[in-house]
């Protein structure tokens, strides 16, 4: 974001039609992120995927969250003019208004809590924070070669 923006038009611009990513973002030093294996294509509604997860960085190691319900939602919203969402509210970073770099994480509902038992991804309970780095990573391929997920036609289930 630090490159092209922190905007969800700049987000969308560089990942839209990819196929997978993974979200990487700083927060107080640590790192949390996503992958969605569904990829971004702002065609509204949302991505849902079984194969979501998230994960946070402890203090040795990593530790990988999985979706806890059926899928739905657990990529999230797919808007043109929306920033990332995992589930309606377990990662998100909206891109927009006057806090593009909010991040806010709510564990337990669309994403496992984990051993731990969290109730968030994020330093403290019940906070919103800023990011202060974000990455996102996605497919790399070569010129005429197919992007799984690339587009919303998978979605109806048409492959």
């Amino acid at each position: 974001a630090k490159k092209h923006g922190w905007s969800a038009q700049a987000f969308h611009s560089r990942v839209d039609a990819k196929g997978a990513s993974v979200v990487l973002v700083k927060v107080k030093g640590r790192w949390i992120g996503g992958y969605n294996p569904r990829g971004w294509a702002s065609l509204g509604g949302s991505r849902s995927s079984v194969a979501a997860f998230l994960f946070y960085q402890k203090l040795i190691g990593w530790q990988k969250l999985r979706v806890a319900r059926t899928g739905s939602m657990a990529c999230g919203r797919d808007e043109f003019d929306a920033g990332i969402y995992f589930g309606a509210d377990s990662l998100v970073i909206p891109l927009i208004g006057q806090r593009p770099k909010s991040v806010a994480s709510r564990l337990g509902f669309y994403y496992e809590s984990g051993p731990e038992n969290k109730s968030t991804m994020l330093p403290r309970a019940g906070e919103d924070a800023t990011a202060s780095e974000l990455y996102v990573i996605s497919g790399v391929y070569a010129k005429g070669e197919e992007i799984p997920n690339s587009g919303g036609i998978s979605e109806l289930g048409f492959y």
